[in-house]
């Protein structure tokens, strides 16, 4: 053959690679947004849509194979100052039965920051400013068309509520505690502050949350409300004002039961000859084993007059004390 003849083949065998080639990147353009099954390859998020008046974009879901829930965080600043913004993580829980194209992970940013998501168990972290998202908020179980709000800040969890008192009346002036801070509720009774994220403790970040009626030496606690950043409140407590009496010992709480840390003069307690270092087995026949100190003081707390039983372990001996309950306005120290 002759060299054009040759040179003729050469170029129409290249002309007929690159046809070859563009109908494959044609072919795989076509199907490059399916799995090989057909299927999407993940659920889609909402896309925007053009208003069909302005000519502007609205959030408009467009759902694939799932429903959607909605998680919805926003950052607030402290005081008057500027709002932060900040980074929110969801995180899919594994379960067995996740369809493998679930979406795993989310992320959003600002101060109103917005999560679609499957529904199903999440668990949430937050970071402000561009700080990597690592404060663990605690997790969610999320249902279809779920819209779930929580609150955060730099300073940790914003909260609020009222205390009020046996009959529905709210009460001024009464300190809280249990989270980190210990404010007083206004005139109205409510109560607005932030919970530091140090405060919210255990696998379930939380802390609880009680309202305390103080009658001279003596105290009456509320029920606990646990606070975390994914239940925010509004709280409501509820504390009986009535007159508080009591025995007059200050507790300590340890590993194996609750001793006596302190005995107050002039008080029932030193009128019993109840003594420091004395072991509570058991108060008005409930037995202290697992009792905090707060767990204990609904039972050595009541009515004025009421009577109070003990029984103790005093350097390895039973001890039995029976005595009333008054009412300590004033410690005399003997001064």
């Amino acid at each position: 053959m002759s060299v054009p003849g040759v040179r003729r083949s050469r170029v129409l065998i290249a002309l007929t690679l690159g046809a070859v080639m563009v109908c494959l990147l044609l072919l795989w353009a076509e199907h490059a947004d399916r799995a090989p099954s057909g299927k999407p390859r993940q659920a889609r998020l909402p896309t925007m849509a053009p208003r069909a008046d302005t000519g502007h974009a609205k959030p408009a879901p467009q759902r694939a194979e799932n429903d959607f829930a909605t998680v919805q965080c926003t950052v607030t600043g402290s005081g008057g100052a500027q709002v932060p913004t900040g980074q929110l993580r969801a995180t899919a829980v594994e379960a067995d039965d996740v369809e493998p194209g679930t979406i795993r992970t989310a992320l959003a940013h600002g101060a109103e920051m917005t999560l679609t998501l499957p529904p199903g168990r999440w668990t949430l972290a937050w970071g402000f400013g561009r700080m990597p998202v690592g404060m663990p908020l605690g997790t969610v179980d999320l249902l279809d068309g779920d819209i779930f709000h929580c609150a955060v800040s730099p300073q940790g969890v914003p909260i609020s509520g009222v205390v009020l008192d046996t009959a529905g009346h709210p009460l001024a002036g009464v300190r809280l505690g249990g989270c980190g801070r210990s404010p007083k509720t206004d005139a109205d009774g409510q109560f607005s502050f932030t919970v530091p994220f140090a405060a919210l403790r255990g696998a379930e970040h939380t802390c609880s949350l009680r309202a305390r009626w103080e009658d001279g030496m003596l105290s009456r606690y509320s029920d606990g409300a646990t606070v975390s950043a994914l239940t925010p409140g509004p709280f409501s407590l509820s504390l009986d004002a009535s007159p508080v009496a009591g025995m007059g010992i200050a507790l300590d709480g340890r590993e194996d039961g609750i001793y006596v840390a302190n005995v107050h003069p002039g008080t029932p307690a030193e009128d019993a000859d109840l003594r420091a270092g004395d072991r509570i087995l058991e108060v008005d026949g409930h037995e202290t084993t697992g009792m905090s100190v707060m767990d204990f003081i609904p039972y050595g707390v009541g009515k004025e007059g009421s009577t109070v039983v003990l029984q103790l372990d005093r350097d390895g001996e039973d001890v039995r004390k029976s005595f009333r309950r008054e009412r300590i306005v004033k410690v005399d120290t003997g001064d």
